[in-house]
């Protein structure tokens, strides 16, 4: 899990968010990357899934603090297990 400090604070549905935790992926949520035509919408479900937060949150966010939320994606996307060396 890792937590973002938002730019500034996001009020939508009667609640004040001023950070982000999102958790890391799993499988299942490759899904949600491939569920509409529109990649922006695939993208925002994503993260409102990863924070458990609506779709609402993550609309309403500074793009900095957007861009900084997909770039963990991408490093999700790009992690790779640990090789042990064999002896």
């Amino acid at each position: 899990m890792k937590t973002f400090k938002l730019t500034g604070p996001i009020e939508t549905g009667g609640r004040k968010y001023s950070e982000l935790t999102l958790r890391p992926m799993k499988a299942k949520d490759m899904r949600l990357l491939m569920a509409e035509e529109n990649a922006a919408d695939n993208q925002i479900n994503l993260l409102a899934a990863l924070a458990e937060v609506p779709c609402g949150v993550i609309d309403e966010l500074e793009l900095a603090d957007y861009n900084e939320l997909c770039l963990f994606t991408r490093e999700q996307l790009q992690a790779k297990k640990p090789v042990t060396p064999r002896r």
